[in-house]
Parts: C-alpha cells; structure tokens; sequence
C-alpha cells in the first residue's frame, strides 16, 4: 500500500506538470488570437455544445490561465508528498557517526494496541502521535518525553524503539541500548522479526559508539538474517550499510566500499530520500577515506542537498561535518572552517555531544593546518572531553592520536608517546586490530605538513621516541 501511495503522487505530478505545460500554451495562443478552429469544433463535439456559449472568447485566455495555475498548485502539493514521503512502518535515518537508525511509524503501534482496554489505547496513540510530532520537528528531548509517557500507558515495541532512537540522537548511548533491549525482548515474545531486526540493528549502532565492535558485528550478522528471511528492502539495506560503517571505524575502506554501493543503488531505484540520503552520505565518506576527496565532496554536498529538502537536521549536521572535512582535506581552509561552524551550531541546537565532538576535531585539525596550534589543542581538548562524556573510546582515540600528532609536530616527544600509548589502548580495547593503528599512528606524527623529515615504519618511529639526543658539551674554557 505504500508504494501504491507514492507511485499516485509520482503519477499526479507528472500529469498536473504536464497540464500546466499545455494550459500555459493555451493561455498564450487565445490571447494571441490564434486557437485553432479545429480544437473548438473537437471540444464541442465532445460537450455536445456551441463552443463560443461555453466560454465567451474574450475570457477563454483567463479560463487556460486559471487552469494552469490549478495545475501547478497540484504539481507544487504532490512533489511535496512524494519529498516527504517515508513509510508507515519502518523508517531508515542517520545514525551518529554513519550508519542506520530504524524508527517505527504508527502502522505497528495500531497493531500493538489491538487487545489493549480502550482507555488505555487512546491514551498510549495520543503520546505516541505527541512523541511523532516532535520527532519531526528535530525535538528530541520533547519527543522522548511523550514516548515515555505512551511507555507508561502502555509498554510498546514501537514506543520503546522510538524513544532508544531519540536517546542515540542525544548522545545517551547506554539509556538507548536498554530500550532497544527492551523493544527485542517484546518483539520476541510477540514474534514481530521486523520489528526484532530493528532492535537488532539499532543495538548495533549503540555497540559501535561504546567501541564494542564484536558485539556490534553479531548483532548486525543477525539483523542481515532476519531482514533476508522475510525479504524486506529496508531492513536488509540498514543492517549492510551498518555492517559496511564497523569496516569503515577498522579503517577498511576498500571492505566498506562494496555494501554501501550496494545500499545505494537499491535506494536509488526508490524515491526514499532520507534512506538514499544516509547512503550517499556514507559512501562519501568511504571514498574520503580512500583520499578521493573530490568524489567523496561531490557525494556529501548531494546528501546535504537531500536532508535539507526533507528537514533532517541529524542527517544536514553529519553532511555538513563530513563536507568541512572534505574542504579541509582539499585545502579550502576558509569554506572548512564556515561549514563546520554551522554544523557545531546545528549539533549544539540538538544537544547531540557526538556530532559536536567531530565538529570539534575538524577545527582542530584546521587550526594545526594554519599554524595555529593553541587554538588547534583547544578544539582537540574539546572533542576528546565530549567523546570521553558519552563513552565513544573510537573516537576518543582518533582525538588522542590527533593530539599526539601535534605534540609531535612540535618535537614535544614525551606527550606525544603518552597521548600514543592511551589512543592504542584504546584502540585495543574496541577490538581493533593493531596494525592499521600502527600505520594511523605514523602517518599522524610522521605524515603531517611540517615535518620534513624522511619517513620510518611505525615501529622504528615508536622506538625512536624513547632515544633521548645526547646533550651539546659546553665548549671548553680557554685556559
């Protein structure tokens, strides 16, 4: 029923744009004078009545003119429809830091609801509808607060995967995973596998951010099997897309390249504009780590374009952080510096800590670009305490290794090892394996702009941290 509703959109706006073409044209020959004898003559056999009796002739420009507004009116509302179109039940989004969130519409909360007292029925529908109007409006905190109050009324998957989501966009990671907990132990019992695989793929997302990278890798495994057993688009292109963003933290580009391609071409065939939005978005990103900047530039300013057109915030604010990125790599310092600003002012009118934390590191890495480093430790500070306050230790070492760079850059060796030492720590704690550190951890002290020293592999460069240079002798008195 869902792609019925969107093709009728699709159907109507191409027909009314079509009418407005025609009638325009109309418009234009009445009130030159020249309508066809041939078209009156066809449009009164067809009514059945004298041609100039149904329209005056000195009207019959105004009445085309009239009608192609009509027609444009209707073309306007349908290309509006069809934008915001997202479907009844599962809704793809933008999770922080890549990847898919599910959220749950109406159509399974009617479901839910069906053996449930009447009272208590409209009481959870009126919060839930409250939470949904919210949600749309980018209101996070107001939106958890009317699902939890449908919780009360009535405990709910749909509600309880709903408010794990509003928790993920506010950067409370631990808070979300006991929802989507929750929202699975429900689906379960009830037998609902769509709604099981959401949870699943939704817990994944929580796992990642907490840098639990095995726990979230089996989750995803099992969301991939349930979402192919009932063959549903949606679920199957959330659980790879997300299985594609745990290679992407492993810094595997090349693995990552293949599901989110794969993602994107099944939602380009739709007109799901925010599934197809976190897909190009993501791709871009692969693409920025392979350093194809333009390309991967070209792919985030198409996902900007998307989240703007449908009012995504989340989705516009990690576009706008992944295109600063871009612009910095590409050494456009200035649009950088203005395009991650605006996403720092987005991510702070949405209280999510985690896209403020990668604002944050941006600047800094744009500060050491242009030899500001006091400013470039201050933003890098930033982000570290921000990722260190909701418990992402991936992106905590990203930061530390970031720091240690600049501490490399400025032959401070002590605080370099020190902040190496905590981000491989780190590292290892989130089950990622050692050798893409090492070379991470090179190419950050050895790989930057004002080091023109020649380059040694990750293990000699560490060893060399520890060989102190051996003091100048003063210069012998004169006797």
């Amino acid at each position: 029923m869902e792609r019925v509703r969107l093709q009728f959109w699709n159907a109507l706006g191409y027909l009314s744009t079509f009418l407005y073409l025609l009638f325009v044209l109309l418009a234009g020959i009445t009130y030159a004078g020249y309508l066809p004898d041939a078209l009156k003559r066809h449009v009164s056999s067809l009514l059945q009545y004298p041609f100039e009796k149904i329209l005056p002739p000195q009207f019959m420009w105004a009445f085309f003119a009239a009608a192609a507004v009509f027609s444009l009116y209707i073309a306007v509302l349908s290309d509006r429809c069809r934008i915001r179109w997202r479907p009844a039940g599962l809704e793809a989004l933008p999770a922080p830091d890549g990847g898919y969130l599910q959220k749950v519409g109406t159509l399974y909360l009617r479901q839910e609801l069906d053996d449930v007292l009447p009272s208590v029925r409209r009481e959870a529908k009126r919060f839930f509808r409250q939470g949904e109007r919210h949600f749309a409006a980018n209101q996070y905190q107001a939106a958890a607060s009317a699902y939890l109050k449908s919780i009360n009324a009535a405990r709910t998957i749909s509600a309880h995967l709903n408010l794990g989501v509003c928790h993920c966009y506010r950067s409370a990671f631990d808070r979300a995973m006991e929802n989507f907990e929750l929202s699975l132990a429900l689906a379960r019992r009830s037998k609902n596998e769509k709604l099981a695989a959401a949870s699943l793929c939704n817990m994944g997302i929580s796992h990642r951010e907490r840098g639990k990278l095995t726990d979230a890798l089996l989750v995803f495994k099992q969301a991939v099997g349930i979402g192919g057993k009932m063959n549903d688009f949606i679920s199957q292109s959330c659980s790879q897309g997300n299985l594609g963003t745990l290679f992407m933290a492993e810094g595997r580009p090349d693995e990552a390249l293949k599901p989110w391609q794969s993602v994107l071409k099944g939602f380009e065939s739709t007109d799901y504009r925010a599934g197809l939005a976190v897909a190009l978005d993501n791709v871009g990103s692969v693409y920025g780590m392979k350093r194809e900047y333009r390309c991967a530039l070209d792919y985030h300013k198409k996902a900007l374009a998307l989240y703007r057109s449908i009012g995504n915030l989340p989705g516009e604010t990690q576009a706008l952080t992944n295109a600063g990125l871009m612009y910095l790599r590409l050494g456009k310092l200035r649009k950088s510096l203005k395009t991650n600003r605006e996403a720092l002012r987005l991510a702070g009118w949405l209280n999510c800590s985690s896209d403020r934390a990668r604002a944050h590191g941006n600047i800094g890495l744009l500060y050491e670009k242009k030899r500001k480093l006091g400013d470039a430790l201050k933003s890098m500070d930033k982000a570290l305490e921000l990722y260190e306050r909701i418990g992402n230790p991936i992106g905590a070492a990203t930061q530390l290794m970031a720091i240690g760079g600049l501490y490399g850059s400025q032959g401070k060796r002590a605080e370099a090892l020190k902040r190496l030492g905590e981000a491989r720590a780190k590292f290892v704690q989130s089950g990622i394996l050692s050798s893409p550190i090492e070379s991470a951890i090179e190419r950050a002290l050895r790989q930057n702009p004002y080091d023109k020293s020649p380059r040694k592999g990750p293990r000699e460069f560490i060893q060399s941290l520890f060989i102190r240079r051996p003091k100048k002798q003063p210069a012998p008195k004169a006797l």
